[in-house]
């Protein structure tokens, strides 16, 4: 089954194994869309009876929802109805399936699917329920070859015209033109001394946006795309090939030599494996240089979209359609969240005209937000680097730096001073890209979110953790034992470190029971409470904890459900993705590493995973110290509303001895 790239569909996971696979797709037609499902299997020759358990399944499924299917199969069964020459028992039971189901046959004549050189057969079979009526038609098996001894079928579906989107390129970008766009149109935004008010901070972020926004269309051409069929690996060789081919097969029908045919067929079917590989090849050198989570999402998402398949709930039952999926992804990784539409008005975030800031705000703001530092802010960006709901990517400020800077200082100071981030600035959208190695890929914590959120937000969120780093971290730094976000170090110094200790500790002949935590869902769980506490802790002040926190509380998250989108609320966590975010839970794991060096225990770190390291050559004294390090991390956990992952816990004993009767139970 091949689908083409404008389709919008989710594969039913729970229909989905070595035989059959299924999938719900929208068909657009007649200024209407419509639901069905579309379905391939294998009904396997050796069973006596045809079709499959899982087949009758799909078909009480889309009954049981009035959903259209339409399934094609390679049947392994005879039956003169469907145009083979003979009738087997297992074309009766199949015809009795297909009667008793109210299916409907769409095979047109007894033209032979399956062809060798030494037999000539119908066996597949086009099958669809009474909700498909009108949707098949032109049903007819192809001259083209198919590489396989079963012909290619093919058939028309009612639905899915041809799809047209406007799209810009930015690598296309008159940047001369735009820098002069920019310069006429930003006069009126220049000078006039601090942003005094909320509402005039509004006001200026919404007119450089425009301005931005306006200098980019203008000197970046439109385009109008549409969608298309061709794959990367196809070529002229392979089109001369398989016109070749088609020659062949059709004078061996004719004339009872198959050899020239089969090793024209041969040849063809190498040349187009071996264009594949190439092609897959260059696309993975294409993008090399691509950070691993863009990589990834490059490589399996489909047209910004969450990867197409069905979710399973918590009562094992699957999701049925986009919106479904998406909402079981909000609340398992956005606990607490709910629709904006249902609290807009309760949002603290309406701009006043009264509120200047105080006079020491002002001049911290100052201080954090240096030309300097800004400059440095803007150039660490990667230039094409995915813009958020505002349209602007790093590029434009970047070429236009030199023109817009005197505003972007009074808008990020005004930000810092005033506490005050506009609620357009704090929308982020979110994709879920899946994550590497999962044994469960329906599963919705098989994926992560990443939050997309205002270039402009993530200029001002660079600028305030260079500053936190450089300036408050250096009076009160963070536990030596945390490895995770540091200049300097990264999974190797944490490794390093904790084989030393475990190899100081094997010559010593000692034994070393390491327990190996993982804190779960720390970015997406962690209370905004317990954020501002730990930014108490370490010193930030009043002014920066207040930018903060606003960025936290009024946060929304936007995601793309094909033309619509879901807006929600968050209550507690931090965006993944954001500048600030790992700081901020560095700051808040801080205090457990804090407490459980305290204790006794040595401690290694990294983001939200853990290791309780314990050395003595008494095992009874290790057990209960390890034992005491559970307790301490229970109990943290708790208290920040947090847990430790189960599945992610394991408990080893380094050690040369071999027997160790004396450990106790560890829980």
């Amino acid at each position: 089954m091949i689908l083409k790239r404008n389709l919008k569909y989710i594969c039913l996971s729970e229909f989905l194994t070595g035989d059959l696979v299924a999938i719900q797709v929208s068909l657009e037609a007649a200024r209407r869309t419509r639901e069905a499902v579309v379905a391939s299997g294998y009904f396997p020759g050796d069973e006596s009876r045809a079709p499959p358990e899982q087949v009758a399944k799909l078909t009480e499924y889309c009954e049981e929802r009035a959903l259209p299917l339409l399934l094609g199969c390679d049947a392994n069964a005879h039956h003169e109805v469907w145009g083979s020459s003979d009738t087997n028992r297992r074309g009766e039971y199949l015809l009795e399936f297909i009667l008793s189901n109210k299916l409907e046959i769409y095979n047109v004549g007894n033209t032979p699917i399956f062809v060798t050189s030494t037999r000539q057969e119908v066996l597949d079979i086009t099958l669809g329920n009474t909700l498909t009526n009108g949707m098949v038609r032109n049903w007819r098996v192809s001259d083209e070859p198919s590489i396989s001894d079963h012909r290619i079928i093919r058939f028309d579906i009612e639905g899915n015209a041809e799809i047209k989107r406007i799209i810009r390129n930015p690598k296309r970008t008159d940047w001369q033109s735009y820098t002069r766009h920019l310069s006429n149109n930003i006069a009126h935004l220049q000078g006039g001394g601090d942003i005094r008010s909320e509402l005039e901070l509004v006001t200026v972020v919404d007119n450089l946006n425009a301005i931005v926004n306006d200098a980019y269309e203008a000197t970046c051409p439109a385009k109008t795309v549409k969608s298309s069929r061709d794959v990367p690996w196809w070529n002229k060789n392979l089109a001369r090939m398989r016109t070749e081919v088609r020659k062949l097969f059709n004078r061996a029908k004719q004339t009872g030599d198959w050899r020239r045919y089969k090793n024209a067929l041969t040849a063809y079917s190498n040349a187009i494996r071996e264009a594949k590989r190439n092609s897959f090849r260059e696309f993975c050198e294409g993008i090399e240089q691509i950070t691993e989570a863009t990589r990834l999402y490059k490589a399996v998402a489909k047209d910004g979209g969450i990867s197409s398949v069905c979710l399973k709930k918590e009562d094992g039952t699957f999701t049925e359609n986009e919106e479904d999926r998406v909402h079981l992804l909000l609340r398992t990784h956005f606990p607490g969240s709910y629709p904006s539409a249902a609290g807009d008005n309760n949002l603290p975030d309406t701009p006043t005209t009264n509120k200047r800031g105080r006079k020491e705000s002002w001049k911290l703001a100052k201080e954090v937000c240096s030309e300097a530092r800004l400059r440095w802010a803007v150039g660490t960006f990667k230039p094409m680097k995915s813009s958020g709901v505002d349209g602007i990517f790093p590029a434009l400020i970047q070429r236009g730096l030199g023109i817009i800077l005197e505003s972007l200082l009074r808008v990020v100071r005004g930000s810092i001073a005033l506490g005050y981030i506009p609620r357009a600035r704090r929308r982020a959208k979110v994709v879920f890209i899946p994550k590497a190695g999962k044994e469960d890929p329906f599963h919705p914590k098989s994926f992560r979110p990443i939050c997309l959120t205002s270039f402009l937000l993530k200029t001002v969120e660079k600028v305030i953790d260079n500053y936190i780093r450089t300036n408050i971290l250096k009076r009160n730094p963070l536990h030596h034992c945390e490895h995770a976000y540091r200049a300097g170090r990264s999974t190797g110094t944490t490794l390093y470190q904790l084989t030393e200790v475990l190899r100081d500790a094997i010559e010593t002949k000692e034994i070393a029971p390491c327990a190996f935590l993982d804190i779960e869902g720390a970015f997406d769980n962690t209370s905004h409470t317990d954020i501002q506490d730990a930014l108490s802790r370490k010193g930030v002040g009043n002014t920066l904890a207040l930018w903060m926190g606003k960025m936290l509380e009024g946060r929304q998250i936007e995601v793309q459900t094909g033309t619509n989108s879901i807006t929600m609320n968050t209550t507690q966590g931090c965006p993944q993705g954001g500048v600030l975010s790992p700081l901020m839970w560095s700051m808040v794991v801080d205090e457990l590493l804090d407490v459980l060096t305290n204790t006794g225990i040595q401690v290694q770190g990294y983001a939200d995973d853990i290791v309780l390291i314990c050395r003595d050559k008494y095992e009874d004294t290790l057990c209960d110290r390890i034992q005491t390090g559970l307790r301490v991390t229970s109990a943290w956990c708790r208290k920040v509303g947090l847990r430790i992952n189960p599945t992610k816990t394991t408990i080893v004993p380094f050690t040369r001895r071999r027997k160790l009767d004396h450990l106790k139970a560890i829980t």
